[in-house]
């Protein structure tokens, strides 16, 4: 499986790290702005490397990817450099498994909250609602890239029914469906009759093909992760439950 790690050198530089098993890792170094430019699993950073101002800085984007402290695995900056893949790939999936379940935990608690405000963009804004369904999802399953392919309201004519697409990696970009897209939504329209279900699970490579239903409306989902346990599949459900019952 594919994944990178980033490392905070100083307050304006960080390593990034690019892992794939069997193949050789590379690395490159970037300046600060960029990490939100670049798809990164999670990045640490070292306490005495990095002023107070960048630490708060970094922290903001644990909303996207987990943020720790090295110290926390032993890891230094160089130890970090010479990480192979099967030692990167525990600590990766150990920091994401925490920051998963506090997203889990996160939505359990705000979930009325949550259901109310995807029920008001439903019938006034279908792209902005698949948008927040977007990061909701990618934030509770954890996924490096995560494809959603639904039906909406035509521009030209308001009664005809589209096939629209959310995909993206770090935030969710609204593009026409292809016509690969439309023919994978066929493909398993005949599974279209449950709140939320897995059609296809391979955890050797990651891959993730889920499929929802909103009143009667389908929800094809595609997903590369990492990981997926019973809690994840469970709160899923109950939110796609949640949104069945409450929309009118």
């Amino acid at each position: 499986m594919q994944f990178s790690l980033a490392y905070l050198k100083s307050d304006t530089h960080f390593i990034l790290r690019f892992f794939e098993f069997g193949k050789n890792h590379s690395s490159e170094t970037c300046v600060v702005n960029e990490l939100k430019q670049k798809n990164i699993q999670a990045a640490f950073y070292g306490k005495e490397e990095l002023s107070e101002e960048s630490i708060g800085l970094l922290k903001t984007e644990h909303r996207f990817f987990p943020v720790r402290t090295g110290n926390a695995f032993s890891l230094t900056l160089e130890k970090f450099e010479n990480l192979s893949y099967e030692d990167a790939f525990s600590i990766f999936l150990q920091v994401q498994e925490l920051w998963i379940l506090q997203n889990n935990i996160s939505l359990i608690e705000e979930l009325f909250n949550v259901l109310d405000n995807l029920a008001t963009l439903w019938p006034n804004d279908r792209t902005s609602f698949f948008e927040e369904l977007w990061f909701i999802l990618k934030s509770n399953l954890g996924t490096k890239e995560l494809n959603l392919i639904y039906n909406d309201v035509g521009e030209a004519k308001k009664n005809t029914l589209v096939r629209a697409k959310i995909e993206g990696s770090r935030i969710p970009l609204p593009v026409a469906a292809s016509e690969f897209d439309i023919k994978l939504m066929d493909l398993h329209k005949v599974r279209f009759d449950t709140f939320f279900d897995i059609s296809e699970y391979n955890q050797q490579k990651g891959e993730l093909v889920s499929v929802a239903s909103i009143k009667e409306s389908p929800v094809l989902i595609m997903g590369k992760l990492y990981q997926m346990n019973h809690l994840q599949r469970a709160i899923i459900t109950a939110l796609f439950s949640g949104l069945d019952k409450l929309i009118e």
